[in-house]
């Protein structure tokens, strides 16, 4: 293999996983599980999250354990909303999520018609204790304008692609 080619696998796997791990980074998680009121597992639950400024909604079920899973989330304020057969919504509004966040709400439901709800309001300020790196929205144009190497072969310009 030559060094021109090694050094092109070099430039194009730098960037392939550059761009995996920028993508993981800008994203965050809200997780949990559902009960009743008795602490009982509600398997099978819907659970929803809302981005209030933009009205996306993503949703998932509950598992077999009664844990919802909501991944890859744009920083943002959301509602999150989880609701069964039998039993009242819970809904937890106003929940501040910034990147790389892992957020994690455990919801009661009681029991209750579909039309009546359980709210409850976010705290403004919350911990990342699930993780222990540091999140932050970087947009990647500005990292080219302030990267100031020659990439005038394959071999140098793998310095400039952000890790």
């Amino acid at each position: 293999m030559s060094t021109s080619d090694f050094c092109s696998r070099v430039l194009i796997t730098s960037v392939l996983l550059s761009a995996i791990a920028y993508g993981q980074g800008e994203r965050a998680t809200v997780t949990g599980a559902v009960n009743d009121s008795s602490g009982s597992i509600v398997v099978n639950a819907d659970v929803s999250i809302r981005n209030v400024a933009t009205n996306v909604v993503a949703k998932t079920k509950t598992n077999n354990a009664g844990i919802y899973y909501l991944p890859s989330l744009p920083p943002g304020r959301y509602e999150l909303r989880a609701e069964s057969q039998g039993f009242r919504p819970a809904v937890v509004s106003d929940i501040p999520l910034g990147a790389g966040f892992t957020a994690t709400f455990n919801l009661t439901l009681e029991v209750g018609a579909l039309t009546e709800a359980i709210s409850v309001q976010a705290s403004a300020v919350q911990l990342q204790a699930q993780t222990s790196g540091l999140g932050s929205v970087v947009c990647p144009h500005e990292t080219f304008r302030r990267c100031h190497c020659s990439a005038a072969t394959p071999c140098n310009s793998y310095r400039c692609y952000p890790a």
